[in-house]
């Protein structure tokens, strides 16, 4: 259990005032992880159970939610290297049974890297490049005057794969 931060009970400012009296938050969280070493794979599952979540809404004021929020989250990883060749991979769904937690349903996340070093080994080198995709989703909206994210349903994100290159 926690109580509510101070800004979620009350707040006064040019532009929003509120004071709110909410319940504690309750989390329940479980899951299980399998390693095979042996062959470089990894396995996560997990469920989170939130009982009187606070969240921002789609006006920027802290709501309550009274429902049980569940959220489900499975994650694979597996890695390979050849030589001085690295390529790491992770896959992660996950899942909210309310529309109150935004999530992109699917996450992937490659990087390809040459890995050596120089120098009688003093200098340690990593070339290569990240790829990451976020499936379709509403992310929250930042709100500079509480430095909180709210909750949107008007502008979709994610869909879109992200390249950044490093060395």
């Amino acid at each position: 259990h926690y109580a509510p931060d101070l800004i979620q009970t009350a707040f006064l400012s040019n532009h929003f005032q509120w004071t709110n009296e909410f319940r504690k938050t309750e989390v329940w969280l479980g899951g299980f992880r399998l390693d095979q070493e042996a062959i470089g794979l990894h396995f996560d599952a997990s469920y989170s159970q939130v009982k009187n979540l606070i969240y921002w809404g789609n006006y920027n004021y802290p709501v309550q939610a009274y429902d049980k929020v569940g959220i489900t989250r499975v994650s694979l990883q597996k890695n390979f290297r050849w030589r001085q060749w690295h390529l790491n991979n992770s896959i992660i769904y996950q899942h909210a049974n309310t529309s109150i937690v935004s999530l992109p349903p699917l996450l992937s996340y490659q990087s390809l890297y040459y890995e050596r070093s120089f120098i009688k080994n003093a200098v340690h080198t990593q070339i290569g490049i990240d790829i990451t995709y976020l499936s379709d989703y509403y992310p929250d909206v930042y709100n500079p005057v509480t430095g909180n994210f709210s909750n949107q349903r008007s502008i979709a994100g994610g869909n879109n794969l992200i390249l950044e290159f490093f060395f």
